[in-house]
């Protein structure tokens, strides 16, 4: 069988990797959240602007018991921009893939795993860097957490992210619409000048 030559450049053209978050977050009024975008995976942050597009194809998270736990604690992912984001511990509860620290637990939370269809978002891949876009094409989704207080809460998260499009750092998402912006605005300049494009605003198009 002939092989389809487009399929495996796009193949060549993806990389997936495995990323790991550990860290001890502080809350206010005993709230926080973590964007799940490669910029919170240090392992993903580094080689970000060399792809365009991401998308996390598995997640799962827990919480960690520690010395400044006051009440109960949990953790919930929830895809998209939330324009409002759960208030108490009973709704974060009410998503079957959270996760809840109880105050006295001694050991780690059960994994909250989030199933393929609830990581989907708007759309199929993401922007790599923050740029003018809105943000539901920059951040495929968010975990939110609640405990009380400033207290800590002490995170682990488990993902896979998957990149696509390689790209030199400086001409990614974000730069790239920067570089357009600039060479449009030095046409409309040449032209407002002389009254016609010059041949270098004409090339910059």
């Amino acid at each position: 069988m002939k092989k389809n030559k487009s399929s495996s450049r796009d193949a060549v053209d993806q990389m997936t990797m495995k990323v790991k978050y550990l860290d001890n977050v502080t809350l206010a009024a005993g709230i926080n959240n973590i964007a799940v975008t490669p910029a919170s995976f240090l392992s993903a942050n580094q080689c970000r602007e060399t792809y365009a597009f991401y998308r996390f194809k598995a997640l799962r998270y827990r919480i960690h018991p520690n010395a400044t736990i006051t009440a109960n604690q949990g953790a919930v992912f929830i895809a998209g921009v939330t324009d409002t984001a759960p208030s108490s511990m009973s709704e974060m509860q009410a998503v079957p893939h959270s996760t809840y620290l109880p105050i006295r637990q001694t050991v780690p939370s059960a994994w909250g795993k989030v199933p393929a269809e609830a990581l989907k978002s708007y759309v199929p891949w993401f922007k790599t860097v923050v740029g003018t876009p809105d943000l539901d094409t920059e951040t495929q989704g968010v975990i939110f957490l609640r405990g009380t207080g400033a207290e800590t809460l002490a995170l682990e998260v488990d993902a896979t992210v998957q990149f696509r499009g390689q790209v030199v750092p400086g001409a990614t998402p974000a730069e790239r619409g920067a570089l357009e912006v600039k060479k449009e605005r030095e046409r409309l300049l040449a032209v407002l000048s002389t009254g016609r494009p010059t041949s270098s605003a004409l090339a910059g198009k």
